[in-house]
């Protein structure tokens, strides 16, 4: 294992400043490279990309099993100097994955230095993109959907297992890519 990148909500915060001075703006026409490039940055390089393991231990952010209210993934807030994300304790770690990441890039959004002054609903929007692309890197996916079968087989079961999230979550990336499995018979 290695050594922690970060340890308090200050030392994040300006790991990511540095970051983020490089952009003018973030929005969907460049949330794939911002993701791919923020992971690259944090040596966040190989997949699966848990987060479950790479947020606290290697950026410091806590994380917290917590009784939510019903539909609500996680949240996050800053407390003295620590990160903290509270999780639906209902939930599975593969319904979570991308539910951890999208918090992670609201953490992001909130920063002084973040480019571009969202409005709720893009926000929302493009934490959920950064998600996708943080757990399932389109190269990546590309390459193992090919390595997984033929086009007209449904391969979203074993991809949710390669990228460590839910069902639901690797068949939106399928469709979002334009690789699904079309079944003729429906």
């Amino acid at each position: 294992m290695q050594d922690p990148l970060v340890l308090t909500a200050a030392e994040l915060d300006g790991l990511i400043g540095k970051f983020l001075r490089r952009y003018s703006f973030v929005d969907h026409r460049n949330i794939q490279v911002f993701a791919e490039r923020l992971a690259h940055h944090l040596g966040m390089t190989a997949v699966p990309r848990n987060p479950f393991t790479l947020l606290p231990e290697h950026l410091g952010i806590k994380l917290h099993r917590q009784l939510l209210p019903r539909g609500k993934r996680a949240q996050w807030m800053r407390q003295d100097n620590i990160y903290l994300i509270e999780y639906n304790d209902h939930m599975g770690h593969d319904q979570l994955a991308l539910g951890l990441w999208h918090e992670f890039f609201e953490i992001i959004a909130c920063h002084p230095w973040f480019p571009s002054r969202l409005g709720s609903d893009l926000e929302c929007e493009l934490a959920w993109q950064f998600a996708d692309h943080m757990t399932m890197p389109e190269r990546v996916f590309k390459s193992i959907c090919k390595e997984v079968g033929h086009p007209e087989e449904d391969k979203a079961d074993v991809l949710a297992n390669r990228f460590g999230v839910s069902l639901a979550g690797a068949r939106k990336r399928l469709k979002g890519l334009g690789l699904e499995h079309h079944d003729k018979a429906r």
